[in-house]
């Protein structure tokens, strides 16, 4: 709780005093701020302030590393996809930018403070095969081929390059996979027409309004919350597109929450991130978000554990479909996936393990749905 609340003043701006006498905590001040992502930003913000002006000089010196690799990092990750993005357009893929990536390019003050493991992209309806061929032109693999729309709506490709560094990008054909009704809801075509450009990033480059990658930012951060907890730079991501919203845009942001279920949350994340970032909100705007949030089946999300949260979600997605025949291919997608996810979620080589690992995931779901509450 010591490092929790010494974090959390220097994300607010306020100066940090470390205790003496405590052996090692320097050491887990850094690895806890490089574990949220926000090492790199804390330096950046405030090595010439006073917030961080009673901190050991290794500490800083080991923020400042983390800083410059991670600005390094950046250049090289970021060459690669205005590459990948120029092949993509060349054969007519259609497509936005989603999460880090963008906002890293657009809100974030310089190279290198928003760190991340992959690119994400959300491809037009039918485009995600010519895209899959594109990678696969330039030297990327991918883990599995389509684990069904239910299931996993997105595919992971990676290609390590002659330097030994690790590209990744995240092709995804539905928004989220933490709520139908906010994919469904959330469709690209609609997405696209609102979108804005990334120059940084090259022609072919550009992502979601500001309004709707605030939508996206809470509902990423509610569908791994059970499991995960806060992640801070998730939570800046918050901070900085909230504090971009001009009044009109605030209220586009209400009445949107609104029509997608997911007032609760978006009150949520914004009491998060005025709570760690000094966010500045809209006098009253939590309170009407919350008008009403309180019948929303998204607020489960929000529970703790992986074993509520699968259970919460998937009673969720079944509520929001109407029809029995695709509540039935819900079920059949997430207890039966294809062999090639199976390997790769429980990871085993040999084909002849799969009945066995079929067996154990339909007695998991059993388990999952009558008893963890």
């Amino acid at each position: 709780m010591e490092i929790e609340s010494l974090l959390k003043s220097a994300c607010r701006g306020q100066p940090v005093e470390l205790p003496t006498g405590v052996e090692g905590i320097s050491t887990e001040l850094f690895e806890e701020a490089r574990h949220q992502g926000v090492a790199s930003l804390l330096w950046h913000l405030h090595s010439r302030s006073d917030v961080l002006a009673g901190w050991p000089a290794d500490l800083l010196d080991k923020l400042k590393q983390q800083a410059r690799q991670e600005a390094a990092t950046e250049m090289i990750r970021e060459a690669e996809v205005q590459v990948i993005l120029e092949a993509l357009q060349e054969k007519g893929v259609d497509l936005l930018l989603i999460k880090g990536t963008p906002l890293s390019a657009l809100h974030y003050p310089a190279a290198g403070l928003r760190p991340r493991c992959d690119t994400d992209l959300l491809v037009a309806e039918g485009d995600d095969h010519r895209a899959a061929e594109v990678f696969k032109a330039h030297g990327y693999s991918s883990f599995f081929e389509n684990a069904g729309d239910y299931l996993n709506s997105q595919r992971s490709f990676r290609r390590i390059d002659e330097s030994g560094f690790t590209h990744a990008f995240d092709m995804h054909r539905q928004i989220s996979n933490a709520s139908i009704t906010f994919s469904q809801r959330m469709g690209f075509d609609q997405l696209d027409r609102r979108s804005v450009r990334v120059p940084s990033l090259g022609a072919a480059a550009k992502t979601l309004s500001h309004v709707d990658a605030l939508l996206l930012a809470c509902m990423h951060r509610a569908g791994h919350f059970a499991e995960m907890g806060e992640r801070l730079i998730w939570l800046y991501d918050i901070h900085l597109l909230t504090e971009t919203l001009s009044p009109a845009e605030f209220d586009v942001l209400v009445e949107r929450a609104g029509e997608l279920e997911m007032r609760g949350l978006c009150a949520d994340a914004l009491n998060a991130s005025h709570d760690w970032f000094a966010t500045r909100i809209p006098e009253g705007a939590t309170d009407i978000l919350q008008q009403g949030a309180d019948n929303e089946a998204s607020l489960a999300l929000l529970t703790s554990g992986r074993a509520s949260r699968i259970r919460h979600t998937l009673l969720m997605d079944l509520q929001q479909i109407s029809s029995w025949r695709e509540r039935g291919r819900l079920l059949l997608q997430r207890l039966f996936p294809p062999a090639d996810y199976m390997m790769w979620r429980y990871q085993f080589r040999f084909s002849w393990l799969l009945p066995f690992y079929y067996i154990y995931r339909v007695l998991q779901g059993f388990w999952l749905l009558v008893f963890s509450r």
